[in-house]
């Protein structure tokens, strides 16, 4: 009897000495006034390895498969190494009316410094679909499921959320101190600092570079959060050696995992192995979701939405230096035509004394095998294309799939050339309808010597006002035009004809021809000695070469009412700049 009381006296020690240690805790955070789409943070220190008590209120429920539904949660990251150490769990969903979720628990975490966040961004999910403007919301086990929670309507309305919210709270007591937010963002600068290279956005629309140089083979620490989806990424970055022009590495969906709240929060960490040589890190955002306005629950570490490089080892760090990136997609440009906005155009000559290597650099739109912003490169004595931006011979430029790139190397022999650029009505610099493209401050053409030393001096400028073999020349011809320009030949010449216009079953609307000095036609624009243009096949090119004798001579050219430059009722031809007719000598 004596030992059975001396038993009971010893338990009810322990769970008094108990209670009185968890009511002798400090409340290191404290989140209780959560309203809708807020994200709060705490940073806290702990004075030595000890049980923490985390009591929290929120809802995030999953089928464990492919849904789920995020209003209120919590979690902790260990402030050094940035990895999650606790997260409010998911309840499964079930056919009844949800309640909040409260958590009560004690974990055990070692003696250092910690964040606890916690968010209130209501999301649901479902094959990668997200948000509450889908018409999942409205429909099936979700719609059905929500209105059970909230009682409503055809709309779940910030005052339902509001009213939910009210119930949230986040709590942690131990024994520690609470770290403020001015000197938590300070610890995250000296973190930063510490790192090889930091490219951490707190913003939209942003587009960050870095250069760096290895004096030899380097082991890596890749550290990056951001936002993609499948097919298509919208936050991201990359590492590009910059003589090759290889992307050496690269943030997408596939190579990253899951970074907490929303699915298309993606993270990597990751070591890789460089070898010695020059590169540029490049971060990009588009213009929602990041830490500046989250559309969605953020990810679970946003302090560090960007990229992060850091030394796999202390003594990678000797042959890692930072240097001043200049694009030199645009260094010693000869041709430059960039930032192109919507249904735009533009052209640029040069004249090349002898043969030279050139860069090609183009950034555009295109699907499907189709080209919708585009460039292309024409001898400027005989308008055949050298070069044009084809689709598959793209790559992807980053952000929605309909981004494209070419970076390729070309030989152009000695003479004038023209390079052209030209974009639809839509999803164009600035103008973006889907993801931006990482390097969007080169939407269009840029052409640069491969080796500028060896050849500046046998590039000049072109204008095709100034050069002597042309003749006549009638362009970006509209609707309900005829005009006509006048020349003279002082002997026999051979002359070069380039038209473009429109025609069907025989006829010509948009067309043009010749008159000798009594009036006669010399040459006429017909549909059965015209060829395809490209686009829609009523976009008919015609071109000739021939001899006409010594006299004065009138080009004319005259289209109809609809289809013409600038006014398409049909897919255009591929040369839309060339709408019209020129006359050349031949060379």
């Amino acid at each position: 009897m004596i030992a059975r009381l001396q038993a009971m006296t010893c338990t009810a020690t322990v769970l008094l000495l108990s209670a009185i240690s968890a009511f002798s805790q400090e409340k290191l955070v404290d989140f209780d006034r959560i309203y809708p789409d807020e994200f709060h943070v705490q940073g806290f220190v702990l004075d030595k390895d000890q049980d923490i008590q985390i009591d929290a209120a929120g809802l995030y429920l999953s089928d464990g498969r492919d849904e789920s539904l995020f209003v209120g949660y919590g979690w902790i990251i260990d402030a050094q190494t940035r990895e999650v150490v606790w997260a409010f769990a998911p309840d499964e969903f079930s056919n009844d009316r949800p309640e909040t979720m409260q958590k009560s628990e004690s974990v055990l975490l070692p003696k250092g410094s910690y964040e606890a966040c916690y968010a209130s961004y209501s999301h649901y999910e479902r094959h990668g679909d997200w948000g509450f403007s889908s018409n999942d919301w409205n429909r099936g086990f979700v719609g059905r499921l929500l209105d059970r929670i909230f009682d409503r309507g055809d709309r779940f309305s910030y005052n339902s959320r509001h009213d939910l919210t009210r119930e949230f709270f986040f709590t942690i007591r131990g024994s520690g101190k609470i770290i403020g937010l001015d000197e938590l963002e300070k610890m995250h600068q000296s973190q930063r600092q510490q790192a090889l290279l930091s490219l951490v956005t707190n913003h939209n629309d942003q587009f960050l570079r870095q250069g760096f140089s290895l004096q030899k083979a380097t082991a890596l620490d890749i550290y990056a959060i951001g936002e993609m989806r499948e097919q298509e990424s919208f936050d991201y970055s990359f590492i590009m050696n910059v003589d090759t022009r290889e992307k050496v590495w690269l943030f997408n969906q596939k190579n990253s995992e899951p970074a907490g709240g929303a699915s298309k929060n993606r993270m990597i960490r990751r070591t890789i192995t460089l070898p010695a040589g020059k590169y540029v890190a490049v971060v990009t955002t588009d213009d929602s979701h990041s830490p500046q306005e989250w559309n969605a629950p953020p990810p679970h570490d946003p302090a560090y939405w960007g990229l992060s490089i850091s030394a796999a080892s202390p003594d990678q760090k000797q042959a890692f230096s930072l240097y001043d990136y200049q694009n030199e997609v645009s260094k010693n440009a000869i041709v430059a035509i960039t930032q192109m906005r919507n249904s735009a155009f533009e052209n640029k000559g040069f004249t090349l004394s002898r043969p030279v290597d050139v860069r090609i650099y183009a950034v555009g739109e295109g699907s499907d095998g189709e080209m919708y912003d585009y460039g292309w490169v024409v001898d400027a004595t005989n308008h055949e294309k050298v070069w044009q931006m084809d689709y598959y011979e793209t790559e992807h430029a980053g952000g929605g799939q309909k981004n494209r790139l070419v970076d390729t190397v070309i030989q152009l022999d000695k003479g004038s050339y023209i390079v052209y650029f030209i974009t639809d009505d839509s999803h164009a610099y600035r103008h973006w309808n889907t993801a931006a493209p990482y390097d969007r401050e080169q939407w269009g053409i840029t052409i640069t010597p491969v080796d500028p030393a060896k050849d500046s001096g046998a590039i000049s400028d072109y204008l095709e006002e100034n050069d002597p073999n042309i003749l006549a020349k009638m362009v970006y011809m509209r609707d309900n035009e005829r005009k006509s320009q006048r020349f003279t030949l002082n002997r026999e010449t051979e002359i070069m004809i380039y038209a473009l216009g429109e025609g069907s079953d025989g006829e010509m609307y948009d067309y043009g021809w010749i008159e000798d000095a009594s009036g006669d036609v010399v040459w006429e624009m017909t549909y059965r000695q015209s060829d395809h243009a490209g686009g829609a096949r009523k976009n008919r090119m015609q071109k000739d070469r021939i001899q006409l004798r010594p006299g004065s001579y009138r080009v004319y050219y005259e289209s109809d009412g609809s289809h013409s430059f600038s006014d398409w009722n049909a897919t255009p031809p591929h040369d839309p700049l060339s709408w019209g007719i020129t006359v050349s000598k031949a060379k």
